[in-house]
């Protein structure tokens, strides 16, 4: 006598898979590059690209001073750090978008701060069959440095953000039984609910008229203590000041 196929799915294909799929439960936060040291004075615009390699990110910013304290900002990250899903497409696989008011100051004697106000939205798993999981964030961070010479430096800063996620189960086909089991799996039961998070950073600087190179190491804190967040990253970013592009004959004088 054989099973009908209703069962056979239910109980042995559709958990084969999710085990197999899951045999590392996936992480739903990544830390991603802190913006120090971005403006000097009124009209710069920055562009900048940055690589973290073990989630294989890669991340690419555009910046502009309105006038010699405030300044905008806007930048986009993706990387991998969940296992299932956007293998047709991993440049989306996981991503966040921040966008950010950023006021700062610098001082003649090379001390420079700021304190920057943003909005996230982020995605994770993106492709995957299950689930949808989105996340808002509203965070501000402070920083400090100083650059010797103009050109060597180091920074200080620290990223206070509260996350919220957004999960989506999609239900078609599935019983309440087997929606069950794709949360435990997966590690949706309760992420739901707002995380608040605390990223301490140190950056290391180098620049001149045409651009910086940024080496930048973050700690990440948070108070879901029992859910995959990665919790440190080391970040290579490359800007280039394209002002001086732009204006490259009145730099050359």
């Amino acid at each position: 006598m054989t099973l009908p196929i209703r069962l056979i799915n239910k109980y042995i294909i559709f958990p084969f898979f999710v085990i197999i799929f899951t045999s590392c439960i996936p992480m739903y936060y990544n830390p991603i590059k802190q913006n120090v040291n971005v403006f000097e004075k009124k009209g710069d615009i920055v562009a900048t690209a940055n690589i973290q390699p073990l989630f294989a990110q890669l991340g690419i910013e555009a910046a502009y001073a309105i006038n010699d304290n405030i300044g905008i900002s806007s930048n986009y990250n993706r990387y991998n750090i969940t296992r299932l899903g956007g293998e047709t497409n991993p440049f989306v696989k996981d991503f966040m978008w921040d966008n950010e008011l950023i006021f700062y100051k610098n001082f003649k004697f090379g001390l420079f701060g700021a304190a920057n106000f943003g909005y996230g939205r982020g995605g994770f798993n993106v492709g995957n069959p299950y689930f949808r999981l989105s996340m808002d964030r509203l965070y501000s961070q402070p920083s400090v440095g100083f650059l010797l010479f103009n050109r060597f430096g180091f920074a200080f800063s620290t990223r206070f953000s509260q996350s919220f996620y957004h999960i989506k189960i999609y239900p078609e086909g599935y019983s309440d039984s087997e929606i069950k089991l794709i949360q435990s799996y997966f590690g949706l039961n309760n992420i739901d609910k707002p995380v608040f998070f605390i990223e301490p950073a140190f950056t290391l600087i180098w620049k001149d008229n045409t651009g910086s190179c940024k080496l930048q190491f973050v700690h990440s804190k948070s108070n879901r203590f029992n859910y995959g967040f990665n919790t440190e990253n080391i970040i290579l970013s490359i800007g280039i000041n394209i002002n001086y592009f732009l204006n490259r004959g009145k730099y050359m004088h």
